[in-house]
């Protein structure tokens, strides 16, 4: 299931090379929008067709749109115990993974987990510590330059009232948030000042409104302008809160009631995280990415990128009710880091997660990373599927 003629092109010359010609069926199914009618129609044409992998795969890692037929894809392939790889952005830069189902499942990490989490002398701590140091060299020095593949704008949306109307209020939205932002600028710092926060405190990184992932994954977090005030309510009297926007979506800031205690924040991330007691996320890979520096994690949201990982066995805390949050903010700031848990975790993703090109860092989306993308899609099917 491949959006991007490139990709196309290439994963079959890779299909070619390795001898999988006799396998490939070139077939145009079209996912219409009947809901209602869309499990059989798709059940019967995987059964005739006697298709038992299925790889998905948008050609460039940017994010997807993942609606409720895709939801409808991952269940039947679950039913009809048919292989799904989807080929997905890690919440480290530059890597990407092969999750089994649309919930970041996988086994192979979740298996070289467990053992390193039961046999912690198994972790090769200077290859992870090495990687660590250069992987926060790599986003000082070169991740500031924004390399989100941006898409052309149609000549169709120029006419379309629904686009202009969107990109109005959009202008608007962000002439409203500009005036705030002025209003409010002694509660907003632009780069990490210690002496302009009270005490210790806690560091929430918000998303962009819609959300992909918990739009269907876990849809009461979908906006954190619905739950920042309960994020803001749970925050002990002995801590600050530092809200961090998503770069592309400072909206958020219109929730809150800025002052001492709630500080708005929009600089670099690494320098306020460092010295944060906790970080509270839900589907933002930077709250992820920070467990590379022994940061506390508590993620919103029972679905998360960590996929089938046990909850009891999480190098983080899960929290699916606000209502709890309170509660389990007490307790992860009282109890240690869990250093065995982290290391173990970030080992067996490495192990199993892949670079965009040869580069150890590269943020580089081109043919090599299609080439890449499709020989260990290829591993992965000798491994598990051919035996």
């Amino acid at each position: 299931l491949h959006k991007d003629k490139n990709s196309n092109k290439i994963f079959e010359k890779f299909l070619f090379k390795n001898n999988f010609k006799k396998l490939i069926i070139k077939s145009n199914f079209v996912i219409n929008d009947d809901i209602k009618n869309i499990t059989q129609k798709l059940t019967d044409y995987l059964t005739e067709n006697r298709i038992n992998v299925v790889n998905m795969f948008n050609g460039y890692l940017t994010v997807y749109d993942i609606d409720e037929r895709i939801v409808i894809l991952d269940n039947i392939f679950k039913k009809e115990k048919i292989r799904f790889y989807w080929i997905s952005m890690s919440f480290l830069r530059g890597k990407f993974n092969i999750s089994e189902d649309m919930y970041f499942k996988n086994d192979e990490i979740l298996n070289q987990y467990k053992h390193l989490v039961n046999n912690p002398t198994s972790i090769n701590k200077i290859p992870l510590e090495e990687y660590i140091t250069g992987y926060w060299n790599f986003k000082r020095n070169v991740q500031n330059v924004d390399v989100t593949v941006t898409s052309k704008i149609k000549l169709h949306n120029l006419m379309n009232l629904r686009f202009i109307l969107q990109k109005f209020f959009n202008k608007f939205n962000l002439l409203k948030i500009s005036i705030y932002k002025q209003y409010k600028k002694q509660y907003i710092l632009n780069k990490f000042d210690k002496n302009k926060i009270t005490g210790s405190y806690i560091l929430f990184l918000g998303t962009k409104n819609n959300h992909w992932f918990n739009k269907y994954a876990n849809k009461g977090f979908i906006n954190p302008s619905n739950y920042i005030d309960h994020i803001i309510k749970s925050v002990p009297k002995t801590h600050s809160l530092i809200i961090k926007p998503h770069p592309r979506d400072e909206s958020l800031v219109l929730k809150i009631p800025l002052n001492k205690k709630n500080i708005f924040y929009t600089g670099d991330l690494e320098e306020v995280a460092k010295s944060a007691d906790l970080i509270i996320t839900t589907g933002s890979a930077s709250g992820f990415e920070l467990l590379t520096l022994n940061k506390k994690v508590i993620h919103l949201g029972s679905k998360s990128y960590l996929g089938n990982i046990n909850e009891d066995l999480l190098p983080i805390c899960v929290v699916d009710d606000v209502t709890r949050l309170r509660e389990k903010i007490k307790k992860v700031i009282s109890a240690p880091v869990a250093y065995n848990k982290i290391k173990a975790y970030l080992s067996a993703l490495l192990k199993y997660s892949y670079s965009f090109d040869d580069k150890k860092y590269s943020l580089t989306r081109e043919n090599q990373l299609l080439e890449k993308a499709a020989n260990e899609i290829l591993e992965k099917i000798r491994r598990n599927v051919i035996k």
